[in-house]
């Protein structure tokens, strides 16, 4: 729904396709819903979904990825700093090795986004090593545990953003 509405937006404020809906090679066609593949480049005889040059995904003034694919853009020489924005959203669900995929395309110029709820279902470790090495914790949950977060102001604003999304209407 997100990559969607996204794509009206741009679409609507730019008149072209500037979105790109980066895929994994072996996602399954049938996952994407239908209005969602204008955005991607899907290859019907290999069945598999491609990723463009780079030049190409340089002009476009959107991507979307999962955070694991995103390695793909290192892949192909995507350079750091190129993005003035990245977000991930439910940086609470994803694990802090896989939020930092994304992240090392940035610069000191990139705004960075984090969004995500902590009270939800958190990311899922396997490795009793990684949890007790700390990586049991999400990038968003470690940051939320710095000093700076502990500010009653701050902490006063995230109920206030909860408390309007409570009552928004669905």
């Amino acid at each position: 729904a997100f990559v969607q509405k996204l794509g009206q937006f741009i679409t609507g404020m730019r008149g072209d396709h500037s979105l790109f809906r980066l895929n994994a090679h072996h996602r399954s066609h049938a996952s994407v819903p239908r209005e969602i593949l204008a955005y991607c480049d899907y290859d019907q005889e290999k069945n598999i979904f491609n990723i463009p040059p780079l030049r190409e995904l340089m002009a476009k003034s959107v991507i979307v990825s999962t955070c694991q694919t995103a390695s793909s853009l290192i892949g192909i020489g995507m350079t750091q700093g190129h993005f003035t924005h990245i977000f991930i959203d439910e940086a609470c669900q994803v694990l802090e090795p896989a939020a930092l995929i994304p992240l090392s395309l940035a610069d000191s110029n990139t705004v960075v986004v984090l969004t995500g709820d902590e009270q939800q279902i958190g990311p899922h470790t396997f490795s009793p090593s990684a949890t007790q090495h700390g990586l049991r914790l999400s990038l968003l949950e470690r940051l939320l545990l710095l000093p700076v977060y502990k500010n009653a102001a701050l902490q006063e604003l995230d109920q206030d953003v909860k408390n309007a999304k409570s009552s928004a209407p669905a």
